[in-house]
């Protein structure tokens, strides 16, 4: 069984965990937890006043010291949100205001320019504030801002949007764990740069490095695919990314690579201890000057490559880890894992929510606990065969602990991760550091370094070259696949239970797993019934579009008037199709009647199974003795015609505009008559 007293930090970060997420799940208002806080006092009060550590109470100690980081864990959520604080600039922008914020982060590029700013005043047609809070500005792409300018801006916050449509992803839940909760767009006569260089000086400075390190890489890398990988795998910037190249990452399991994390950091870290020792030699008198400089020189890296999550928890534990060397103690593994994720927790609880944070800690986990019982399946005397062995073990663990959370999120595996495994693992070791040495040459000898570049190019290009040409093999992924939160939940129960089985031996665990491998394939057949069973209406939220689906079990019918380009349909509802296991897909025209699906057309008229959804514009003129289901509005209405539309709900298009959607609600609110608006609310799932 687990030695917990080798593993104090995993006892103590297991229930913070459960404090987190049980306070994020019930989302109190700071306000109201007054009435735990005593609680966190209780596990001294008992230990040290009531009970003089007698051994006959540890018991009710350790349950008491529990329910401490639970309750510490669920306060430090709760205040985590800074929308909640009394001065956060939210509170002042219901008037025409100005705002002063610094740049924050990198800002990255899409269709627009897209900043993180640190906003600190507010200024009124009265008075300036000073406030508190973050806001996600988009500029035009032609926009010249970058971290650590003071900008003013005169833009009207709005609070992030709702989810456009059914299963979608979430940008605005996205944003809630970033504690981002207003965005701005910013025209080109909207902002002006007050002052450079007001952010962090080694921030500044090692972002000023990777905007050099950028250009050097884009001028001795001609290829623009092979640029955005070298970027990505060195310096954390996905800007240059193509579409593509992710997709072929992604669908090849090598998209790890792309973000800097552990494998990244531990290179840096371990190149580091052996210049160290070079410069400083082994005497043990001088091991704190070489533990300096070398976590100086990771966490140099940790900003360099854009602080993420995964690279922040690299960096966290490689310096628990180093730490504990210098000091001759070599703790366990695991709790320096956990060490490091309890650290980061208590800095910035919303990581727990994080993808990259979860992946990071599961697939790091994985490696250490899976991949030595899985490398001694098969011992190999050639040392070529042994060493592809090890490196396939280490994919196979890594993805045995992460890939019920990759399809939950992503929707899809990728059977050839060990081959890829095979070559971009070794490829990064290579490449990484080689690209250092290029930067450093650049500030050397810049003839040297493009010297040296042609063969990193050649490099970058083989590796991107082997991953693009793996993609093309259809056979090897598994893609649209949907995991429920229980599908996630009852795997991870078969991992954790395999894992006490290898640890203690008792083959009675094996018990355990058969019936979780029961409750997983009941649950699935309960998704495939509701998905044979499944009869409804959706209304999707398309900008400047109209589209309507029709669902008789996996078959969707679908409906659009200004015939959507396919990047955009799919955008809309790829999510909805994989969380219903849409198998048949059936494009519908204006004239279309479909009596064997349920669906029949005539006019401006659908009846769905005797489901009445009118489209107006036309309305047809007069009064009317037949009421629909639903009238669609899809254009601005002439609000002298809307005493001829008579129906249970109201819905209102995406092409509405927002003054005349105001007008209509206001008109059918004062009868009685449900609203919907598709552009505020979001996609609109009708059972029928």
């Amino acid at each position: 069984m687990i030695n917990w007293k080798a593993h104090p930090f995993l006892r103590l970060l297991l229930p913070l965990i459960v404090g987190i997420w049980l306070g994020d799940w019930l989302r109190w208002t700071p306000s109201r937890y007054l009435f735990v806080l005593p609680f966190l006092f209780l596990p001294f009060f008992f230990r040290y006043v009531a009970f003089k550590v007698a051994f006959r109470h540890r018991g009710l100690y350790g349950l008491l010291v529990n329910l401490f980081f639970i309750v510490f864990g669920f306060v430090l959520v709760s205040y985590r949100p800074e929308i909640y604080q009394d001065n956060h600039f939210g509170k002042y922008i219901d008037g025409d205001n100005y705002l002063v914020g610094i740049v924050a982060k990198p800002p990255t590029h899409k269709t627009r320019l897209n900043a993180l700013l640190s906003i600190k005043e507010i200024i009124t047609n009265n008075a300036t504030h000073a406030v508190r809070g973050h806001l996600y500005v988009s500029f035009p792409d032609t926009a010249n801002i970058h971290y650590g300018q003071l900008i003013a801006l005169h833009v009207k916050p709005k609070p992030f949007s709702k989810v456009a449509n059914p299963y979608a992803f979430d940008f605005r839940r996205w944003q809630y764990y970033q504690n981002v909760h207003y965005q701005a767009f910013a025209k080109e006569n909207q902002w002006i740069v007050l002052a450079e260089n007001q952010g962090n000086r080694i921030a500044n400075m090692a972002f000023r490095l990777r905007k050099r390190f950028q250009k050097v890489l884009h001028r001795i890398i001609n290829n623009s695919r092979d640029v955005g990988v070298a970027s990505a795998l060195v310096l954390g910037v996905k800007d240059d990314l193509s579409e593509d190249t992710k997709e072929a990452f992604s669908s090849t399991g090598a998209m790890h690579v792309l973000a800097v994390s552990g494998l990244h950091v531990g290179i840096v870290s371990i190149g580091l201890r052996y210049l160290m020792l070079a410069i400083f030699g082994r005497a043990k008198a001088r091991r704190w000057w070489r533990l300096v400089f070398q976590l100086a020189g990771v966490w140099f890296f940790v900003l360099l490559t854009g602080a993420s999550a995964s690279v922040l928890r690299a960096g966290v534990m490689f310096s628990i880890v180093e730490i504990g060397l210098a000091l001759d103690r070599r703790a366990s593994i695991f709790n320096s894992i956990a060490a490091s994720a309890f650290l980061l927790l208590l800095w910035n609880p919303f990581l727990l929510f994080q993808v990259g944070f979860q992946l990071s800690y599961l697939a790091l986990s994985g490696i250490v606990f899976f991949q030595p019982h899985i490398y001694k399946l098969w011992v190999f005397e050639s040392s070529a065969l042994d060493f592809i062995w090890k490196l396939s073990s280490i994919s196979m663990a890594a993805q045995i602990s992460t890939f019920p959370i990759g399809i939950y999120y992503f929707h899809h595996f990728p059977l050839s991760f060990f081959l890829s495994g095979m070559v971009v693992v070794p490829a990064a070791t290579i490449l990484l550091p080689f690209t250092i040495v290029v930067f450093l040459f650049d500030f050397l000898s810049p003839a040297i370094a493009d010297f040296l570049g042609k063969a990193l190019a050649f490099l970058y290009h083989l590796n991107t070259e082997f991953i693009f040409r793996l993609s093309h093999f259809e056979w090897m992924k598994l893609n649209d696949i949907y995991f429920s939160k229980w599908t996630v939940l009852l795997c991870f129960g078969m991992i954790g239970s395999i894992g006490a089985w290898i640890i203690s031996g008792r083959k009675q665990l094996i018990f355990y797993v058969l019936g979780l491998l029961t409750l997983l394939s009941l649950e699935r057949n309960v998704l495939k019934y509701q998905s044979a069973n499944r009869s409804e209406i959706i209304f999707f939220k398309v900008p400047k579009a109209d589209a309507i689906g029709f669902i008789s079990g996996p078959h969707l019918a679908h409906y659009d008037r200004d015939s959507l380009a396919q990047k955009k349909w799919k955008y809309a509802t790829q999510a909805l199709k994989i969380r219903y296991g849409i198998t048949q897909e059936t494009p519908l025209s204006e004239k279309v009647s479909s009596p064997d699906f349920g669906l029949v057309k005539a006019n401006n008229f659908w009846n769905y199974k005797g489901r009445i959804i009118e489209m107006v514009p036309p309305i047809l003129p007069g009064p009317r003795d037949f009421k629909s289901n639903i009238i669609y509005v899809t254009e601005n209405l002439d609000t002298n015609t809307l005493s001829h539309l008579n129906a249970d709900t109201i819905l209102l298009g995406n092409q509405v505009s927002r003054k005349n959607a105001e007008q209509i609600k206001q008109f059918f609110l004062e009868r009685d008559v449900i609203v919907y608006n598709l552009r505020e609310e979001g996609g609109w799932i009708i059972d029928n």
